[in-house]
């Protein structure tokens, strides 16, 4: 069996996924992330956004992806300088079936051009920052989604999307 990569985050309605405001993500987003990555078991993430959390997330593997050599005691946190196909064979080789990656806008833009993608989670957030970072930077493909679920999670608006990544374009 695959192992299948899935994109879990939130963002503003113009595709932003960090911005000067902090805690901009509602309750709601936060309990369904915590949620879905237990779910999973696993979470991989760059080394700023790991540094923006300041922790590793409790109850899961974390992977913090980065350039700079660090070593950990933590047994559920692990640093990698490593490509998104040997992180996911990482993770394989560890027993997971699913793979939750987390962030950054370059992580998520690395295992994106390389068509490695199953699926992708994103809530969003009913705000519109006017500064602040993208999901994903700049890349040559394109990639068709399929809408498989949408939920509202609260009054406010906030909106739950699942979509998988067309095959035929990965």
């Amino acid at each position: 069996m695959e192992t299948r990569v899935i994109f879990v985050f939130a963002m503003d309605l113009t595709g932003k996924i960090a911005s000067p405001l902090k805690d901009w993500n509602s309750k709601e987003d936060r309990e369904n992330f915590k949620e879905i990555t237990k779910r999973i078991g696993n979470v991989v993430m760059g080394r700023v956004t790991f540094e923006e959390i300041g922790r590793p997330l409790p109850e899961r593997f974390n992977v913090v992806l980065s350039r700079r050599t660090y070593s950990s005691k933590d047994p559920l946190l692990t640093f990698l300088n490593a490509s998104p196909e040997d992180v996911v064979q990482f993770l394989k080789d560890k027993g997971f079936k699913e793979i939750a990656v987390i962030g950054g806008k370059t992580v998520f833009t690395e295992f994106l051009k390389r068509g490695i993608v199953d699926e992708i989670f994103v809530t969003l957030e009913p705000y519109i920052f006017g500064e602040g970072i993208s999901a994903f930077g700049e890349f040559e493909r394109w990639f068709p989604l399929k809408l498989l679920e949408t939920k509202r999670l609260n009054e406010k608006g906030t909106l739950f999307l699942k979509y998988s990544v067309e095959k035929s374009h990965r």
